[in-house]
């Protein structure tokens, strides 16, 4: 299991690692040529674009788990079905963001707090990332259905000349023609449709494993509706991770600028470690669930121990590598304000040290997903990540206001989250 585990997860890291570097590239090049108060307009949303990633993820892991069932069983009729189910309401959903988003930038950007002299820039940014969600989930959707049968390295070679281009744009909008933050917009929105065109065109080649084209955009009720009861509490559970992340941003927004911008840069940082321990979580989604399809339940529990086992090599191999160059990636951001570069050091003093906490238990909650079993884990994130990270400003953050006591409150959350999860896996998985 681990020779293939490892074999499957690398690339889907890759693939975040790119994600996360081309999302540091835009914050790079804005940074260096619009100033610090650009940066800040695009960190403003940072918070809530990770809220729609992580609900999106949810509908994708859903398409995942119920392709993985299918492809673990031998299905191939029903992944069939699943496929063409997976994309339809993939391209549907992103519909619907994009819609909401032309209207509701504004009013979300106020309700964080967002401070003035970024808030247009901020809400330009927003409606023209909103735009490009159709796109981000026709790859997203597609992503989920190849590695469900085991094919992690397609998405990564899309998202690496999608991304490519990105940057290039980046450079050409912002460096040459000075169009700021709308320039890193137009870049984004560019870039998603460029990975959806590759997606689309590689489903439908006669290459593809699981043939698509957009004339068999159809809806299996049944299989749709499996897809709903994994998918959106997963993605419940990832949109409470990015609620209570918007209320450590607007906690960040009352302390200036500067704190807004410092944590702007740190978080292109430290999301590079959540999203690789994100790629070992993924794996044990699908490893568990094609075991579960094809009835070999005893062989979960090895796929849980070995990506346990995994994502805490990886969480401290690339958390203490980035805490040891924390200065002079900041300043690769930032070049004009000393103290927004304490503030994003600040940040990644904590996030770096402790995320394996947070490994283990993104391991434990897709496990659970890999079994179908969402709704209790989601119920225990609701309560040991959302509420009490609320709580804590509230109280002990109000009381000791610094970024050091903001950031505490992560790996303790986790820690409740993963006291939760092994009961519920004494309670429920353990007769299984």
């Amino acid at each position: 299991l681990l020779r293939k585990i490892i074999i499957f997860f690398v690339p889907i890291m890759l693939t975040n690692w790119l994600s996360m570097f081309y999302n540091a590239a835009d914050k790079i090049v804005v940074g260096h040529f619009a100033g610090s108060a650009a940066l800040a307009a695009v960190g403003a949303s940072t918070s809530f674009t990770l809220f729609l990633m992580n609900l999106c993820g949810g509908v994708c892991a859903g398409i995942s788990v119920v392709a993985s069932n299918d492809f673990g069983s031998r299905d191939i009729h029903g992944l069939k079905r699943t496929v063409n189910t997976g994309m339809s309401f993939g391209i549907a959903a992103g519909l619907v963001l994009a819609v909401i988003g032309l209207f509701g930038s504004g009013p979300i950007l106020r309700l964080l707090g967002t401070p003035a002299d970024v808030l247009e820039d901020g809400i330009a940014y927003l409606r023209i990332y909103f735009l490009s969600m159709p796109f981000y989930m026709i790859y997203g959707a597609g992503a989920a259905l190849l590695r469900a049968i085991g094919d992690s390295k397609r998405p990564l070679y899309f998202l690496f000349i999608s991304g490519a281009v990105n940057v290039v744009l980046n450079c050409i909008f912002v460096a040459v023609f000075s169009m700021n933050v709308l320039g890193v917009a137009l870049a984004t929105l560019i870039s998603q449709i460029v990975s959806a065109a590759f997606m689309l065109i590689y489903l439908s080649g006669k290459s593809s494993p699981i043939l698509f084209t957009l004339k068999d955009l159809n809806v299996d009720s049944k299989r749709l509706f499996k897809m709903l009861r994994i998918g959106i509490p997963t993605g419940i559970r990832g949109a409470l991770f990015s609620v209570s992340d918007m209320g450590i941003q607007a906690a960040v927004n009352t302390m200036g600028t500067a704190a807004a911008s410092g944590n702007a840069a740190a978080i292109s940082y430290d999301a590079i470690i959540f999203s690789s321990m994100g790629s070992v979580a993924q794996a044990s989604m699908v490893f568990t669930g094609q075991n579960v399809g094809a009835n070999k339940i005893k062989r979960t529990r090895k796929v849980l121990f070995t990506c346990f086992c995994i994502v805490t090599v990886v969480s401290l191999a690339i958390g203490f590598g980035i805490y040891a160059l924390r200065r002079p990636l900041i300043e690769l951001m930032i070049n004009d304000s000393p103290a927004a570069v304490a503030h994003a050091i600040d940040r990644l003093r904590i996030l770096t040290t402790t995320a394996c906490v947070s490994g283990w238990m993104d391991v434990l909650t897709c496990f659970f997903s890999g079994f179908g079993i969402t709704l209790l884990p989601t119920a225990i994130t609701l309560g040991g990540v959302c509420g009490f990270r609320f709580i804590w400003i509230a109280t002990y953050f109000k009381a000791h206001p610094s970024m050091f006591t903001l950031y505490a409150s992560y790996p303790i959350s986790a820690l409740i989250c993963i006291a939760g999860e092994i009961i519920l896996y004494q309670v429920i998985l353990r007769k299984r």
